[in-house]
């Protein structure tokens, strides 16, 4: 049997399934796959398909080749020292109940007998609803503390092994593990920047730093080495991205600004034709909330937000499915009390299926084509074309009250094309002081 050792250099914290139990770290279950899928792609001169048509020749493949998993064993040596951390998009205390940050602390230490640091706002919002309040104290009965995601990390490094019988195939692993590692990351939330590692030693032998512009096109301008500032900076530049920002600061999507001004055929995104759609088909009495903020690039009747029947001549798309595919959309509805305030009792949900011809060519899950990757401290993003995918397919928009089903439905077609080094390159460099492409 053929061993290699290799050391990893953990950058960001790991979201685990599993994090509850001893020893939680990177699972070869997940990492083989992609190291696979990742080799055979290299052998193949960038065609996966030859790439198993080359293996097999080479006897590489376990078994007869039935399966196109590569004939070598991978595990990993558990975490020395494990911080433990909760991942929230919001922090829980506030000004009127500012103890409950310790609060959660000191609930979620009793659950899983460990204690954790708060992540926020972090790009995770799976543990949004799992902790509920009665005034400054945790709602027993609502709160949800054993289903919470907790990550994992190390300052320390870890060790993993490739074993194999086949020393041409360990060669061409260790030849590419650093690479792989380089442009991967790994656990829940990998896209925004959860589970970073690189490579630091490969049979104890310290490795030659690679050149990481060949693989990551943006940096970011600032060093961040606080885990809570990288994951802000990424939450917030992501969400300028795709959806723009809400509160506080109103910002308008650079994907909605892309569409409406750079694209061949101006495109402009769901958002609008939903809260019309909404409108038409509201109950009496929940009308939608709105705070009548300034809407750039919106040029209805008075310059601000409104829900009146358009009067332009909008091609719409389904935009916001290009950087992701949502599941859901959800809308505010004022309260008859005060309509200046929301209604936290009721809301509109819009929920989202694909308008397939064929099950099987059914889209239920579509990741976003941008990755963030977090090394030492500098953030850094990539992008693929996944999205080709999704181009031109038709969306289902089905309107709910709560949970209770109207019985409306709208469909929307994502655009039929997007130029994504063009949107990146216009609004990550050209339009930002944050990144560079210069490094």
């Amino acid at each position: 049997m053929n061993k290699l050792t290799f050391t990893l250099k953990q950058h960001t914290p790991l979201i685990h399934f599993q994090h509850d139990q001893a020893g939680a770290t990177l699972r070869a279950t997940e990492v083989k796959p992609k190291l696979d899928k990742y080799l055979l792609e290299i052998l193949g001169g960038g065609n996966y398909d030859n790439g198993i048509d080359i293996a097999k020749a080479k006897n590489w493949l376990v078994g007869k080749g039935e399966h196109p998993a590569l004939n070598y064993r991978m595990r990993f040596m558990p975490l020395k020292n494990p911080i433990y951390g909760l991942p929230s998009v919001l922090k829980f205390s506030n000004r009127r109940f500012p103890n409950r940050d310790q609060t959660v602390r000191d609930t979620v230490k009793d659950t899983f007998n460990q204690p954790v640091e708060l992540l926020y706002p972090t790009p995770y919002f799976a543990n949004a609803d799992k902790i509920k309040f009665k005034e400054a104290d945790i709602d027993e009965e609502r709160t949800e503390i054993s289903k919470l995601k907790l990550t994992v990390f190390s300052k320390e490094s870890q060790n993993g092994h490739v074993l194999t019988f086949n020393s041409d195939l360990l060669e061409f692993c260790k030849s590419n593990l650093s690479s792989f590692f380089l442009k991967e990351n790994f656990g829940s939330r990998q896209n925004k920047g959860f589970g970073s590692y690189t490579i630091a030693k490969i049979n104890n032998q310290v490795i030659e730093s690679l050149n990481i512009n060949q693989y990551f096109p943006y940096k970011s301008v600032k060093k961040y080495p606080d885990q809570r500032q990288v994951f802000k900076f990424i939450h917030e530049e992501y969400q300028l991205l795709k959806s723009g920002i809400n509160h506080g600061d109103y910002k308008k999507s650079k994907l909605f600004k892309h569409f409406i001004n750079n694209e061949k055929t101006s495109v402009r995104w769901e958002k609008r034709k939903l809260k019309q759609f909404i409108n038409q088909n509201k109950e009496p009495g929940k009308n939608l909330y709105s705070k009548k903020k300034k809407m750039p690039l919106d040029d209805s009747k008075d310059g601000y937000y409104n829900d009146y029947t358009d009067h332009q001549t909008n091609k719409y798309g389904f935009v916001r499915a290009l950087l992701g595919l949502p599941g859901t959309y959800e809308f505010l509805i004022e309260s008859n009390r005060d309509q200046s305030k929301s209604d936290h009792s009721s809301k509109y949900v819009i929920k989202i299926s694909h308008n397939y011809d064929k099950k099987e060519n059914e889209i239920e899950r579509f990741k976003s084509p941008i990755l963030f990757k977090v090394i030492d401290g500098f953030v850094y993003i990539k992008y693929d074309d996944s999205f080709k995918s999704i181009l031109g397919e038709s969306f289902k928009f089905e309107l709910f009250l709560n949970e209770r089903e109207l019985d409306k439905s709208e469909f929307i077609d994502v655009p039929n094309t997007f130029d994504i080094k063009s949107f990146l390159d216009h609004y990550i460099v050209g339009k930002s002081t944050n990144w560079t492409n210069k490094f």
